[in-house]
């Protein structure tokens, strides 16, 4: 099954404060793999998304999919490709980004921890609409 997690607003990061908000079986999944296929909607508004993600791309139970980014601007697109494949080397485009509105007016990045966490945070364009990426992925 595939998994789409969001942590509930000012939440700390424990399995209690995950909240399942769908549920879908993936056709690659294979009978003797025991992880858990994980797509992510998260917002940068503080660093508790951010624990998050490291969170899940360091658990050996949780396989990340997909990131969704509210409102997903170019800015968030940026930082967290940033994270993903400059900072923790993982191959391109094996974490797909989606974005809510990726022309939205505001950056939506605060400075401090995104930026010392992330690196140099410019604009970046997601692999689609947040919704689309949803589907490909649990497709």
């Amino acid at each position: 099954p595939v998994f789409v997690f969001q942590v509930r607003k000012k939440a700390l990061i424990k399995p209690g404060n995950l909240q399942l908000i769908a549920r879908e079986p993936l056709q690659t999944q294979h009978a003797h793999d025991t992880s858990i296929d994980v797509i992510y909607d998260m917002e940068t508004g503080d660093p508790d998304d951010l624990f998050a993600v490291l969170f899940l791309i360091s658990h050996p139970m949780a396989r990340l999919r997909a990131i969704t980014l509210t409102p997903g601007t170019l800015a968030q697109v940026s930082a967290i490709r940033n994270l993903l494949y400059t900072k923790l080397g993982m191959p391109l485009k094996s974490v797909l980004i989606g974005s809510a509105n990726p022309n939205h007016s505001k950056p939506c990045i605060p400075n401090g921890i995104w930026k010392a966490v992330c690196g140099p945070i410019t604009e970046s364009e997601p692999d689609g609409i947040g919704c689309d990426i949803i589907h490909e992925t649990i497709s």
